[in-house]
């Protein structure tokens, strides 16, 4: 029979001139994305080709339909449990092994025994046939039921949802139907039925359409997150983890008011001419957590130099600021560094205010601030000591 002829040929021929193209996009996006769930999807969308290609062959060489009858079901059932697979990678993390060999042997035993054990009778086949199809496309659904999307796949996991639900229930309906179809003793399907491949095309483009959402939202989300943590590592200090110069005024709100804190380490060429740079860089870790211990999650600590940090303490005045860093000093009395061979070490800043209406005014405080530091280290002895 001609495909011209034929509706339900036409459809056919449309519906595998999309999986095909589904299949390609798929594996294009697998060269770049790496996707736990893109991997079992695209060889869903291949299978599902050849089990077309399968079917049209059929249509055109019945006699080959001993050998292509088996094929088109096998490779249904594997588009069917690939699709599952990979919606239980996406909603569990569990990617598909060998280990799931069971559900391959349930699905070859009546994808070579429907055949010649209804003795090729269509009607017959596909009824059983479409109820094994219809209930992985039903555990499919059952592995997204539970998952947790992020926010850019979210929709994808919903039309896919949807498109797991219809094409669920449109297998059932055939299946009803060419069951009823068979005990009343129906010759052929009435000629609505002819156009059921166009309507199989477009839930199946809606399951692919979705997947490719749910594959996209993936790395979007992924490459959100790595900016992210880009953005953080090029403003945060490697030494220290406090935020660096370069982070200032990025973080700063023109509203801000407070204190400013320049913090100098005391005598640190001394602790690496005697103990070595490592110590110097422990000293320096040490001096970042006695600050940090000491003002609130609001508060911004800044590795301002080498042995220098900046503080702006929010909302404070200068008294309450020079209040609560009065402990710094206590904090760092004795402390552990490497290469002092288990000796702790007394370690000192030195420490300037002055308080700031806006992030405007900051350059100015901060010199002002700097300054004073300076002149607490003229004025106060912080030595460092061994114990």
């Amino acid at each position: 029979m001609s495909i011209s002829a034929n509706p339900a040929l036409i459809g056919l021929v449309l519906q595998s001139a999309g999986v095909l193209m589904i299949s390609i996009l798929c594996v294009t996006m697998l060269r770049t994305i790496r996707r736990p769930p893109l991997v079992p999807w695209t060889a869903a969308w291949i299978a599902l080709f050849v089990s077309l290609m399968a079917t049209i062959l059929v249509s055109q060489v019945p006699r080959l339909a001993i050998v292509l009858y088996p094929i088109y079901m096998l490779f249904e059932y594997a588009f069917g449990y690939l699709v599952f697979a990979g919606c239980r990678e996406y909603a569990k993390g569990t990617p598909a092994s060998w280990s799931d060999w069971p559900i391959g042997v349930v699905l070859l035993v009546p994808a070579l025994v429907l055949p010649p054990a209804t003795r090729w009778h269509f009607g017959v086949m596909f009824t059983l046939h479409s109820l094994i199809y219809a209930g992985l496309f039903l555990m499919a659904f059952g592995q997204l039921w539970s998952a947790n999307p992020s926010g850019r796949s979210a929709l994808g996991v919903r039309v896919v949802k949807v498109a797991l639900v219809l094409l669920a229930a449109a297998y059932l309906g055939y299946a009803l139907f060419f069951g009823m179809s068979d005990a009343v003793g129906l010759a052929q399907a009435p000629p609505r039925f002819e156009y059921a491949s166009f309507f199989d095309s477009l839930l199946l483009t809606m399951l692919g359409f979705g997947m490719v959402m749910v594959a996209a939202g993936e790395v979007q989300a992924d490459l959100e997150v790595a900016r992210d943590r880009l953005a953080r590592v090029a403003q945060t200090d490697h030494l220290t983890s406090a935020f660096n110069r370069y982070a200032f005024h990025a973080l700063l709100d023109r509203d801000l008011e407070g204190t400013a804190v320049i913090a100098d380490v005391d005598n640190l060429k001394s602790i690496n001419d005697q103990f070595g740079h490592s110590a110097g860089d422990a000293a320096i870790r040490a001096v970042a957590t006695a600050i940090r211990g000491c003002i609130r999650a609001d508060d911004l600590l800044f590795r301002w130099g080498g042995d220098e940090f900046l503080v702006l303490l929010l909302g404070f005045r200068e008294q309450e600021a020079r209040i609560r860093l009065s402990v710094v000093n206590e904090h760092l009395r004795e402390v552990a560094l490497s290469g002092t061979g288990g000796m702790t070490v007394s370690v000192s800043v030195s420490m300037g205010f002055a308080s700031f209406d806006s992030a405007a005014s900051l350059d100015e405080v901060i010199r002002v601030a700097d300054t004073a530091m300076y002149g607490t280290k003229r004025h106060v002895g912080n030595g460092q000591g061994v114990e």
